[in-house]
């Protein structure tokens, strides 16, 4: 297999300022559902961590740029994790991290005619819950790595919209035959 050399830092791995600052705030915040989606991993046997964001606003970025956000908030939010601190820091959108396999669950939403609160509704909370783009104009989802995370969400949001446990289905994604 061919070995590829890259460089990575420099000016135009520069990280956007109002991206670092926006993902500082997520890191210190106290919010439990949307994106961006944060997994901090510690590797016990080295204290190394590995840091994934999920995070649409990733999108136009490059991957070192991705990087280099990432570390730069992770350095902000919590500290300086030293020379070798972080083992990666990996930045995905929501599209790319459902295409990986990483956030295999998705709370849909599924209004009627007949029901008390309106699509418009439902979408305004789906994005206030920081739910993904539609495709092809339906409503917004919010995807999850776990059942329970889902579970947690959907609870939530019945809380919010009284009146509307009919309406909130968790889905899982499946693995594809490569036939």
């Amino acid at each position: 297999m061919p070995v590829k050399r890259r460089t990575i830092g420099g000016a135009s791995t520069r990280p956007p300022d109002v991206l670092v600052r926006d993902l500082v705030a997520e890191l210190k915040g106290t919010k439990e559902f949307g994106q961006p989606l944060v997994e901090v991993e510690t590797f016990e046997r080295t204290g190394l961590v590995g840091v994934t964001v999920v995070w649409d606003r990733l999108e136009p970025l490059s991957d070192a740029q991705r990087t280099a956000v990432i570390l730069e908030a992770f350095t902000q939010a919590f500290g300086d994790p030293g020379p070798g601190g972080v083992a990666f820091a990996l930045g995905l959108t929501v599209a790319e991290a459902v295409e990986a396999g990483k956030i295999p669950f998705a709370l849909v939403a599924s209004p009627r005619a007949s029901d008390a609160i309106s699509p418009e509704r439902v979408r305004a909370v789906l994005d206030e819950f920081g739910g993904t783009s539609p495709a092809a104009g339906g409503l917004p989802a919010l995807r999850f790595a776990g059942r329970d995370e889902a579970e947690a969400c959907r609870a939530k949001l019945v809380e919010f919209l009284p009146g509307s446990d009919a309406i909130w289905t968790i889905t899982q994604d499946v693995g594809r035959p490569d036939w």
